[in-house]
């Protein structure tokens, strides 16, 4: 081990490396299995193992190393055809790739390498190696030279002290590991470092360029040395020049000014030569973004509140000329406003394929473990979300493709019989449309059976046979929403309690989506999943009620309308209104809020004129009766905060140009929570 290297200050890159890592084997496994001579592919598996082996040997996570080590060989095996691709070799990968997953966790856990027993996976890896005629010997053919290579190295063995000049790749993003492994690399293999230029402390602190140079003295040849640098990962090349005793000697003589030197002129040569090539990239913590866009929502307030001022300056015509330059000001200031929140919005994007490539290991185990034949196609993955919706669409998406594979897809035999072809097809799709994300969960199966879905709910009661008469297929289907609802006969590890659609409907209206289902019998069914770009700053309608101003998501909104009394109609006891054809029920917005039925009923005093927002949300659409509109404006939402908690109906808070705070309105769950009423 190397002396003077605190290995703790690198643990988080070495769990953000491994975790990249193993998200990549889970999908080049998977694609594997069904392309197994693809050399391309079998190369990045064998690379991320081989990183992972030296990443954890570096840090001293020896039961991670050794784990991945067999595996790399069992790829090594592959690559030269010695051992072929099979399900139950993916298989054992794959848990082997989650044993390192759990290490991993622990790790991120507890900053130490848990006592897991590998020796059960060990084995079944074992076993493939010893299946074959020629086994890998215990380290990649990479990292071994031939026969051939070792006798021409032992021919022009030289002993005496050396300069390795290490080249790292421009990609390297642990160059301070990486340098601490290249030199327990040496010292594994008795070779003794005398020195490092620049000195440890400075590797460490990644205070150097691309290269850095490592004195060494040993019997192995030049070839043999340049091999063994160069089998670290993140390693481009490595450059071996004989020393002798003058390098001794001149370190000597002229101590650190010697160092500084050769620091310097490798900085300043690997400056020019890296200088085009690299990213112009950073990794930035997601709690900075998270406080630059707070910043950014204050500045939005503010913005409000010049706007205000300056409404109210029009009255005042002595100011007129102060009002022109403030209006000025604040157009001007707008325009900065709109350009940062963009930009701060733009670095809070992620693509999709952070969600989506965590799929095709999970969609391959169902369908192997329920015996059916399924291609998982994924579309537009390159898709962007804001970070914090990546979060809650995972739970809605896992839910969506194991009922996909499980209930949605059938058996082989039973595709057959019906004329399909044997493998089914489950498509996950992603693409932007104006202000939205849609996200497209589609399989070719049996469909949903509105017949079966018709029984479930009259025996759960949910409705009666004549309210169900009138109803559409559409309206039908939404009953599959209802928690605990499910036309499953039998329940499998993977669908069949009633509960996953539910987490569907409630993770989508949580961060105000909405859910659309179409549905075939005997051709299949899609779910589209529509979603805000953004959850941080919203355009509201903002309405006032009694005293207070309320904030209701435009996303909700389907239109504004002045309904008079003498066009409303009594249905069943209810005040309702005609709306595009449709029979609209009026419910009045603060009772909602004020957890009260919120219907007009037959006898009660109706105003000449309802200002209704017509809204469409939670399986219906409604009418919410207001005050008064008061206009369309860009908020910014605010927690409520852990005193006040999770307010059903209410989903935050906005301040207003004036200082006062609006409450904002969760439609959702204000019309769910009317429903369950009795509304």
């Amino acid at each position: 081990m190397v002396e003077g290297f605190d290995l703790n200050r690198y643990v988080g890159v070495f769990l953000e490396e491994v975790e990249e890592h193993i998200e990549n084997l889970e999908e080049n496994l998977v694609q594997l299995e069904r392309d197994p001579d693809n050399k391309d592919l079998v190369q990045s598996i064998f690379r991320s193992f081989h990183t992972i082996k030296g990443s954890s040997s570096s840090m001293g996570f020896r039961k991670m190393m050794e784990l991945s080590h067999l595996m790399e060989n069992l790829l090594d095996g592959v690559r030269s055809g010695s051992i072929v691709v099979t399900p139950s070799l993916v298989d054992t990968l794959l848990r082997g790739v989650d044993l390192l997953k759990n290490m991993k966790d622990v790790i991120a856990l507890e900053g130490k390498e848990p006592e897991i027993d590998t020796q059960s996976i060990m084995e079944n890896l074992k076993l493939f190696l010893q299946r074959t005629e020629s086994a890998p010997s215990p380290q990649s053919s990479q990292e071994m030279p031939s026969e051939e290579q070792s006798q021409e190295v032992k021919a022009s063995v030289f002993y005496g002290t050396y300069l390795v000049t290490v080249y790292l790749t421009l990609e390297c993003s642990m160059k301070g590991v990486r340098s601490y492994l290249v030199i327990n690399r040496l010292q594994e293999n008795g070779v003794e470092v005398i020195a490092t230029i620049p000195p440890l402390s400075d590797l460490e602190s990644e205070r150097f360029g691309q290269s850095f140079e490592v004195i060494v003295r040993t019997s192995l040849g030049e070839e043999e040395l340049k091999k063994m640098v160069e089998s670290v990962a993140e390693v481009e090349r490595a450059e071996i020049r004989i020393q002798e005793k003058e390098v001794e000697e001149e370190k000597e003589e002229k101590g650190e000014e010697r160092e500084s030197t050769i620091s310097s002129v490798s900085e300043t040569q690997e400056a020019k030569k890296t200088a085009k090539g690299l990213k112009k990239t950073v990794r930035v913590d997601v709690e900075r973004l998270d406080a630059l866009l707070n910043l950014v929502g204050e500045l939005v307030i503010d913005r409000a509140r010049l706007g205000d001022i300056i409404q109210r300056l029009r009255d005042c015509k002595e100011l007129s000329y102060f009002r022109d330059l403030l209006t000025d000001t604040n157009t001007h200031i707008g325009r900065i406003i709109n350009e940062l929140q963009m930009e701060i919005m733009k670095a809070r994007m992620l693509p999709l394929a952070e969600v989506f490539n965590r799929f095709p290991r999970m969609v391959r185990d169902i369908a192997r473990n329920s015996g059916k034949e399924v291609d998982f196609v994924i579309q537009g993955e390159e898709t962007e979300l804001d970070r914090s919706l990546l979060e809650e669409i995972t739970d809605p998406l896992i839910h969506l493709l194991r009922n996909a594979v499980d209930h949605g897809i059938e058996s082989r035999e039973e595709r057959i019989a019906q004329g399909k072809s044997p493998r089914g097809r489950v498509l996950l799709r992603a693409y932007q449309e104006e202000n939205s994300v849609v996200i497209m969960v589609q399989d070719d199966g049996r469909g949903l059976d509105i017949e079966k879905i018709k029984n479930k709910a009259l025996r759960l009661g949910l409705i009666s046979q004549e309210e169900l008469e009138k109803m559409t297929e559409r309206e039908i289907m939404e009953f599959i929403f209802y928690p605990g609802f499910s036309t499953n006969e039998a329940v499998t590890d993977v669908s069949g309690r009633g509960v996953g659609m539910d987490v569907v409907r409630r993770n989508m209206e949580r961060v105000n989506g909405q859910v659309r289902i179409e549905s075939e019998r005997g051709k299949g069914t899609t779910f589209y999943l529509r979603l805000p770009l953004t959850l941080a700053i919203i355009r509201a309608l903002l309405v006032k009620v009694n005293e207070g101003i309320y904030s209701i998501p435009l996303a909700d909104v389907v239109e504004i309308e002045k309904v008079k009394s003498e066009n409303t109609y009594w249905v069943n006891k209810t005040l309702t209104a005609l709306f595009r054809g449709k029979v609209l029920t009026l419910l009045r917005l603060q009772d909602l809020l004020q957890s009260k039925k919120a219907e007009y009923f037959e006898g009660e005093t109706v105003p000449e004129t309802l200002y209704t927002v017509v809204v469409n949300a939670a399986r219906t659409m409604a009418g919410l009766v207001v005050d008064e509109i008061i206009g369309e404006q860009e908020i910014v939402i605010k927690s409520l905060g852990s005193y006040i908690g999770d307010v059903r109906g209410l989903s935050g808070a906005t301040i207003l140009g004036d200082g006062r705070v609006s409450l904002i309105v969760d439609v959702p769950s204000l019309l769910w929570k009317n429903f369950q009423m009795g509304g």
